[in-house]
Order: structure tokens, then sequence, then C-alpha cells
């Protein structure tokens, strides 16, 4: 229900932008209260390890391997989504400083530190590919 009426007024809201409509009915609405619980599943921690312990003993099968080895670090060890793993280049890591700059949603960007170990499997990485 609410969002029909979240929909409902953006499109009054359009209407007086565009149209000059003379006010947006829906501002009396008030929102029913819900539980603010999300429907995405995650994975649980022992998951998340035998996943990792599962490409762990394949990274040095080819590059592909590798590379899909050091997405997953990345996405759970320093906790970055999808597009923001997508998006990192090689100007983006610091090896001397042990930091990656990372572009954020909503544009801004993050240092983030990255662990010795991961900094080594990423030289490790580029120097054989």
């Amino acid at each position: 229900m609410n969002r029909k009426a979240y929909s409902l007024s953006a499109f009054f809201n359009y209407l007086i932008q565009v149209y000059n409509y003379n006010k947006n009915p829906i501002r009396q609405f008030d929102p029913l209260k819900t539980e603010h619980r999300s429907t995405t599943t995650s994975l649980t921690r022992s998951e998340i390890i035998d996943l990792l312990e599962f490409a762990k003993g394949e990274y040095r099968l080819n590059q592909i391997k590798f590379r899909d080895y050091l997405i997953l670090i990345f996405m759970f060890a320093l906790a970055l989504r999808r597009e923001e793993v997508s998006t990192l280049k090689w100007d983006d890591i610091n090896f001397q400083q042990h930091t990656v700059n990372v572009y954020q949603k909503g544009g801004s960007f993050k240092l983030l530190p990255i662990p010795i170990n991961i900094v080594l499997l990423l030289d490790e990485f580029k120097k054989k590919y």
C-alpha cells in the first residue's frame, strides 16, 4: 500500500511541476507502519568461508580462476559491492601504501586499507598475467 501511495505522490508531484496541477492529494496519506526487513537472502559465515576455501584451492589453475578468487576476496574481506569491485582498475590500488581507492554508490570515493596477504596476491596476479 505504501509503495502505491509513494508512486502516486511522485506522479502528482510531476503533474504539479509540469502542468501546474494545484496540489498533491497524497501528501495527506499517513504511511502504514511496517517492519523494515530485507527480503534479500544473505550467505552465512560458513557459506562464505566454504566459497573462499573452494576458490583458494583452484585459483592457481588459470587466470580466470585467480581473478574470480580476487573478486571474492575483495567482496567479502573488504565488504565491497559487486559494482564497486567491477569498476576497480590497477591505478586504484596503491601497492606501497597498501590501499585501494573505491568508487562508491552515489559517486564518492573511499580509501580502504588492503591487508598485506591480499596485496601479495594482487602482486602475484599482476606479475603472472
